[in-house]
Parts: structure tokens; sequence; C-alpha cells
């Protein structure tokens, strides 16, 4: 029997939030208006701000576009590449956090960066999830329209 494809939603006011957050804090540091210390000592600041800025963009422009969308999976796509890439850019800042101030020191920018890393790789598993559902769906034949298989001719 056939059960409606249910897809796990980013159209929410948290993702919109945090692709946004992702988005300006990008700009805000590829203008150097902001600095992190932990993480000017490991990359240069701009490029890792447009790196920011592209993906929480890419993050903003997918989940904008997907409700749209007939078939919403390209527009998924582009949200796990952006879940990808932002999971690797918190991952590596956490990273720096703990190689330069071991401890307790920042524990709270640690559990913070840590928390949203964490989220966009389990946003990553469920866009995978959701993907594969998706492609399963639509190779599945359409069940028959009851209307069209009645015989016109026949009287009961």
């Amino acid at each position: 029997m056939n059960k409606p494809l249910t897809l796990t939603s980013s159209t929410h006011a948290f993702a919109y939030a945090t692709y946004g957050k992702q988005t300006a804090l990008g700009i805000l540091l590829a203008l150097g208006v902001v600095a992190s210390e932990s993480l000017d000592k490991l990359v240069v600041l701009p490029a890792l701000g447009i790196i920011m800025f592209g993906a929480g963009a890419v993050g903003l422009y997918s989940i904008g576009r997907a409700p749209r969308l007939a078939n919403p999976e390209p527009a998924m796509r582009l949200e796990m590449f952006a879940c990808i890439a932002m999971a690797a850019i918190n991952t590596f800042f956490v990273t720096a956090l703990f190689l330069l101030w071991p401890g307790a020191t920042a524990a709270t920018t640690k559990v913070y960066v840590a928390g949203v890393a964490t989220g966009c790789l389990v946003r990553v598993w469920q866009l995978n999830r959701d993907r594969k559902r998706l492609r399963k769906a639509l190779r599945m034949p359409l069940p028959a329209d009851a209307n069209t298989l009645a015989d016109p001719t026949d009287k009961d």
C-alpha cells in the first residue's frame, strides 16, 4: 500500500536563523568587522568568512526554494552541501578553540559551536534519508484512479 511521503522540513524559523547567522557572520569576518582570536591564528579570516557566507547563503536559498519545486531534490542536495560546509567550518572552529584554550576555558563557546556542528551533521543525515525516500517514491507507479477503471457500460 502506498503511504504519503513526509519529508523533514527545513522551512522553520530555526533553519532560517541558523543559515542567516552563518551568512551574516561570514560577511562580518570577510570585511574584518569582527575577528576570532582562535581562528585568526590558524586561517586567513577573510577567506573563511567568504566560505561561511557562501554556505549560509546557499542554505538560505535552498530552504526558500525547496517548497516551491515539484521535485525538491535539487534544493535538498544544495542544502546538504551547505550543511556539510557549515559542519566543517564549525568543527574546525571548535577544534581551534580546544587546541588554543584546553580545558574549561571558553567552554560556553565550545559547547555552542560544537552544537551547531552537530546540528549540521544531523541535518545532513536527515536530508540524505529524505532524498533517498523521495527518489524511491518518484520511481513508484502512481496508484490507479478508480474513476478511470470503471466500465461506463456496466449497469448494476
